[in-house]
């Protein structure tokens, strides 16, 4: 019988602990369960609750209440470390529901936690301190509410995303290097720096093509280094190869701007000379104006003295066909010009020479080299095609908006310049402005004997914009310029030796370490190097990662640092003081205790509401009061300040049984 006996007592102090960690856990409907359980045992004959000890003091009690910090506290312990460690978790979370689901399990978990050091508190406040006002008693209730945004600063911390997406030009096409796909941008740029000035300029862009296979050649072996990498933890990036190959410093590209006019030669005894519009994209007080002639053409325009108009019906070609013909313009006038062209339009019906009139196209173009960055895609499916964009793009805008008044003006789209616009005003951007010779010209347009014709005219015959002459003029020169430059060198390559190491197997491999690490990829002769051009290269991840860029994830380290102190303070009180309670930290329950406590005054005409804040000012404490049968003791909730005779007499008990 005494075995019995004491195996009652261990299982009752088995089963107040279990219900103890439930209610730690917010596992109270486990507990409503067990007793709906207990109460169809006994039929029915017992439904009135339990007396229950209203604040306990025993150490394992109170750590086994204080476990509701346990997962919340380590799973942000090991967040906060995870994204100190920066750890890479891959190109894609799979399976992103999963995560999500974590993600709402630990919200949970951190306001329990924190319900539960707030609810302690209060307790502690009505039970054994000063009182709280009586609006406080719900602060519990409402935690939910008041961390909302606390637990959304804590999402931040969760790994996100990043890539890098691509706004293809509007009118954009795509060029070839000797092992890379570029992008050829053509943009149109207002210009308005005179009267009745072209306001039609189209500027051209495109990568070079050396620098775009050697980019390209990058990105290959980036999927050989990617096998052999150390990546120290940070995840398992052999499958999942997604990543940004870059060049954003010393890189230059080069950017054109045509400006086009229409006029006519007068047959072969037109001894006018040319004219050619104004160089555009250059600001108008690094212009000659006094040289400028409106009279010319329907432009502002310089007037070209050494050629006469006759002398370009002798321009090569059938007369059927468009033609074209390179001028070298002098930089006085055409200050900022890169060179001047020509285009006589197609005849279709040639009359004789001598009465025969010849439309015409003159154009002026500039060039220059511009600070630009290089990116390029990598995945498992290979590498894509290497794009561009404008260098520090938001300090070129704000230099072109702080010009004088009337220029700014002129180039007002600037103030919505974006990184792969196409953009060009001279000085500021391109930085290196460039003449090209009528030599090197003549490779611009070349003769395609499949086609029996040149490309130039193969280009124009295929009305690229469906408007006038001049327009498709402007697209073509510039586009032609832009990629003819922009293949500058094209046989160049990747020089040197890739740095090898020997793996786990002893194998001779690439060696990928020093690539992450940093350090050059390649073992070059540094006498046999010295004229190179050296470019470094950035390799970036793409994908989801742990990390601490932003002001988002700091703040949330903060936070989740303060909350784990407050949680681990607030286990280490209830280890060492061993006081803990599960009272009253639901509506029912604090319903409950003010059904059971006596009517006061103070609460005087509230039945139909509360008016004033006075009433949640009001201290309220709980204590003890003697049943009217004798039977024992229950508690009730008590408003206003109460003498110190009263407080003594009538404090809760701890391990005391109340009805």
């Amino acid at each position: 019988m005494a075995f019995l006996r004491q195996l009652k007592v261990v299982w009752v102090g088995f089963q107040a602990h279990a219900i103890t960690l439930l209610r730690a856990l917010g596992l109270n409907i486990l507990i409503c369960w067990l007793r709906s359980l207990e109460f169809r045992r006994v039929k029915r004959k017992n439904l009135l609750e339990p007396p229950k000890i209203a604040i306990r003091k025993n150490r394992l009690s109170a750590l086994l209440r204080a476990l509701v910090h346990a997962l919340p506290v380590a799973a942000a312990l090991g967040l906060v470390t995870i994204n100190l460690y920066r750890y890479y978790v891959g190109s894609s979370i799979q399976p992103l529901a999963f995560y999500q689901v974590i993600a709402k399990i630990h919200e949970i978990m951190i306001q329990a936690s924190l319900a539960a050091i707030v609810f302690s508190y209060i307790r502690h406040e009505m039970v054994l301190g000063q009182g709280i006002p009586l609006g406080a008693m719900f602060s519990g209730l409402q935690l939910s509410q008041s961390i909302e945004l606390y637990l959304r600063l804590v999402n931040n911390a969760m790994p996100r995303g990043f890539e890098t997406v691509y706004d293809e030009a509007p009118n954009s096409v795509q060029v070839t290097g000797k092992a890379s796909l570029r992008h050829l941008k053509i943009g149109r740029q207002i210009w308005l720096p005179f009267v009745n000035s072209d306001n039609e300029t189209i500027v051209a862009t495109a990568e070079q093509a050396a620098v775009a296979d050697a980019l390209t050649a990058t990105g290959d072996l980036w999927q050989t280094a990617i096998g052999n990498v150390n990546t120290g933890g940070h995840g398992v990036p052999f499958d999942q190869l997604d990543a940004i190959q870059s060049i954003t410093t010393n890189y230059y590209q080069p950017y054109t701007i045509a400006s086009c006019a229409e006029d006519t030669i007068e047959g072969p005894s037109d001894k006018r000379p040319l004219a050619f519009p104004i160089t555009p994209g250059v600001l108008p007080q690094n212009l000659p104006e006094q040289q400028i002639n409106n009279s010319l053409l329907s432009n502002p325009a310089f007037s070209f003295l050494d050629v006469t108009r006759a002398e370009m019906l002798d321009t090569a070609g059938s007369l059927r066909e468009t033609r074209l013909r390179w001028i070298e313009l002098p930089q006085d006038p055409f200050n900022g010009s890169a060179i001047g062209a020509v285009v006589l339009l197609p005849d279709q019906n040639p009359r004789p020479e001598e009465s025969r009139h010849q439309q015409i196209v003159v154009c002026n173009l500039a060039a220059g080299w511009g600070p630009s960055t290089l990116n390029m895609s990598s995945s498992d499916n290979g590498s894509t095609n290497v794009q561009s964009v404008i260098s520090d793009s938001g300090s070129v805008s704000r230099r072109v908006q702080s010009l004088p008044g009337p220029t700014r003006t002129t180039y007002a789209p600037a103030a919505e310049m974006s990184a792969d616009s196409n953009f060009f005003v001279l000085p500021i951007y391109p930085k290196r402005q460039m003449n090209v010779s009528l030599s090197w010209s003549q490779y611009l347009n070349p003769f395609v004997s499949d086609l029996n014709t040149t490309v130039f005219h193969q280009l124009m015959k295929s009305n690229l914009t469906n408007r006038d002459p001049a327009v498709s003029a402007r697209v073509i020169l510039s586009s032609l310029l832009a990629n003819g430059l922009a293949r500058i060198g094209i046989e160049s390559s990747l020089q040197g030796n890739l740095k090898m190491a020997n793996n786990s197997k002893g194998k001779s491999v690439m060696d990928s370490d020093a690539w992450f690490r940093g350090q050059d990829a390649f073992i070059v002769d540094p006498q046999e190097s010295k004229d190179w051009v050296k470019l470094q290269v950035q390799s970036t991840f793409e994908g989801y990662a742990y990390n601490t860029s932003g002001t988002g994830p700091k703040i949330s380290i903060v936070f989740l640092s303060i909350y784990c102190a407050f949680a681990i303070a607030h286990t280490c009180y209830a280890g060492i003081s061993g006081i803990s309670s599960t009272c009253w930290d639901s509506i029912g329950e604090v319903t409950a205790l003010a059904m059971n406590s006596a009517p006061t005054t103070l609460l005087r005409n509230t039945s139909a509401g509360l008016a004033d804040s006075k009433v949640y000012r009001l201290p309220a404490r709980i204590f003890a009061k003697s049943d009217d049968a004798g039977e024992g003791e229950h508690l009730e909730l008590v408003l206003g300040e109460q003498d110190e005779k009263t407080v003594e007499q009538r404090t809760i008990k701890v391990n005391r049984v109340y009805g």
